[in-house]
């Protein structure tokens, strides 16, 4: 018969396998994790922003903010009235420098914001499907990479679209159509966008 130290030292090693198991989930899900949210996982809310800018443009003779030195200069025009830095910055820049340099009386820089913001646009009439702003990296909502690669792209009226890497040279070439067009005054074309 088995003494208690033995069978105390046997359940012991019987275990082993169990917290060999157990730290190897641990790992494998941390490495997901990582590889799914490379920024951490944050809401800097795309949304926010959409509806910040169609606020700021619908109470500024249609105009979007413009007139910085870089887009993400112009984009700080929507601070402190519109948007706080959390929002500004992006979902994959840190927060503290952008608030600093805002808090501060400075400006954005495309070293302290990932929104890809596109400047000198003013709202017209069957705008809706014009693009307005993407992340940079191209994240989903909760920072994550998207599956299919892409970016989220958010339109003048502030809806939201995930165009995929496969469709976003022709998506962007769209774009720049009426992008131009809004810039020389005129109508803008009806851009293409893929379907949902």
């Amino acid at each position: 018969m088995a003494t208690l130290r033995q069978r105390i030292l046997g359940w012991l090693l019987s275990l082993r396998w169990f917290f060999l198991a157990g730290a190897l989930a641990i790992a494998g899900l941390t490495w997901l994790y990582q590889r799914h949210f490379p920024y951490g996982r944050e809401h800097c809310c795309d949304k926010q922003l959409g509806i910040a800018l169609l606020n700021y443009a619908q109470t500024n003779g249609k105009k979007f903010p413009t007139g910085g030195t870089t887009p993400e200069a112009s984009l700080s025009l929507l601070y402190p009235e519109y948007l706080d830095a959390s929002v500004l910055r992006g979902k994959a820049y840190p927060e503290e420098p952008a608030k600093l340099l805002l808090e501060s009386g400075k400006t954005l820089t495309p070293e302290t914001c990932g929104w890809h913001y596109v400047d000198g646009l003013r709202l017209r009439p069957g705008s809706s499907n014009i693009a307005i702003f993407w992340d940079k990296i191209g994240l989903d909502h909760f920072s994550g990479t998207l599956p299919d690669g892409g970016h989220s792209v958010t339109f003048m009226d502030a809806h939201g679209q995930v165009i995929s890497e496969n469709d976003w040279p022709r998506f962007l070439a769209e774009q720049q159509k009426a992008w131009d067009a809004i810039r020389r005054g005129e109508t803008p074309p009806a851009p293409w966008v893929p379907e949902h």
